[in-house]
């Protein structure tokens, strides 16, 4: 990992570490950042041109991108009815969904890769953090999560799946243990 992304690694580490230091002491935790406008698409446009350049330091950003996007599931998984009109409130789920559908794609090929480099190994650990904790963000309707995990049901046992598989598998699990 270069210098600039364990800076940037570090700085979201302190950021984290102050929002739980205030929760823990009582404190009202008062957002001073305005998430308004902060979709997936924002994220999987911004990723998609790392992803674009093969260098080391672009695989670093990568990686850092999505402990961002691992940070932020809370905010991308509100109501995206609270756009002001109806129409606006479509094409932010039409666009998140499409958005989600190619992340998903992507971050399971990368999973599913047989690159063993350094940076991709990093790379690889953000990936199977993401896929675990985004079970809400990469099936955002409740009957497609529901459906998503029947399906898994039926051929999760065999042994012949690849880890993306798998890893949606418990992401799945997890979320309706937690919230269902």
């Amino acid at each position: 990992m270069t210098d600039s992304a364990r800076e940037g690694k570090d700085m979201f580490v302190c950021l984290y570490d102050w929002k739980v230091q205030k929760k823990e002491s009582g404190q009202r935790y008062k957002s001073y950042l305005d998430f308004t406008g902060l979709d997936l698409k924002l994220f999987w446009n911004f990723y998609s041109k790392l992803h674009q350049n093969p260098r080391e330091e672009c695989i670093d950003a990568q990686a850092v991108l999505l402990q961002l996007l691992q940070s932020c599931f809370s905010m991308l998984t509100s109501d995206p009815k609270a756009a002001k009109t109806e129409k606006a409130a479509q094409k932010t789920t039409l666009e998140s969904t499409e958005a989600a559908e190619e992340l998903y794609k992507h971050l399971c090929e990368v999973v599913n890769s047989d690159s063993e480099s350094t940076p991709l190994k990093t790379l690889k650990q953000e990936v199977t953090n993401t896929l675990l904790n985004g079970a809400a963000i990469f099936f955002p309707h409740r009957h497609t999560r529901r459906e998503q995990l029947f399906a898994m049901l039926n051929n999760i046992t065999e042994q012949k799946h690849k880890p993306s598989a798998q890893l949606t598998f418990k992401s799945l699990c997890a979320y309706f243990r937690s919230s269902e």
